[in-house]
């Protein structure tokens, strides 16, 4: 038995593009990743440093790790409800210490953190355009507004069937981002601009 390991608290530290894991025998951690996937794949490419007591990881793969973590936590509760054979070796006040932790300090504090998070987009500037957004393309300028700051995004991709109103609806965003953005570049096929574009806006 490593008895130092009795010694060592659990904590997350999220220090620049890094995120730093502290826990008593961190390969035990990696051996319940790798049975309950049945890969090593998943701790060769996310693990940046796998030491005794420390795993070290990019901060893009936060939220890859949070989701390992909540699931080996649920799995060993319902081992433990059920009164079975729990195959998972990290004790459950170890996995709880760490999800805890990334939900305080990590950039996954966004997540969870009350709604008055800053918004992306100033909604207020939609009077400044002509046309007003239709329900669908307000949903989506709502999520962009508070899903970016959230998960910590630069940008997302809008997929939509012909004639909803993409163009307008991006154009929409640039107008809400008000003085984040200095230029907006539109990027269309000659046949929009023409057939449809210009067909629209002369009717």
């Amino acid at each position: 038995m490593d008895y130092r390991a009795l010694f060592i608290s659990t904590s997350v530290k999220q220090d620049k593009d890094i995120i730093i894991i502290t826990l008593p025998h961190a390969e035990t951690l990696i051996t319940d990743i790798t049975r309950q996937w049945r890969t090593s794949k998943i701790t060769n490419n996310i693990f940046r440093e796998i030491k005794l007591s420390k795993l070290t990881i990019d901060l893009f793969f936060a939220v890859e790790i949070y989701y390992l973590i909540s699931n080996l936590l649920d799995m060993k509760l319902k081992n433990r409800a059920k009164l079975s054979q729990s195959f998972i070796n990290t004790p459950i006040k170890i996995l709880k210490r760490i999800k805890e932790e990334f939900e305080k300090n990590t950039w996954l504090s966004s997540i969870f953190g009350n709604e008055s998070t800053n918004l992306r987009l100033d909604l207020s500037l939609l009077s400044d355009m002509v046309f007003k957004p239709l329900d669908y393309q307000m949903g989506f300028l709502n999520y962009y507004s508070s899903m970016l700051t959230k998960y910590n995004l630069k940008g997302t991709l809008l997929y939509a069937s012909p004639g909803t109103g993409k163009t307008f609806t991006s154009l929409a965003v640039a107008t809400c981002l008000g003085k984040q953005v200095d230029h907006v570049i539109v990027l269309s096929p000659n046949n929009a601009l023409f057939r449809v574009w210009d067909a629209s806006l002369n009717i």
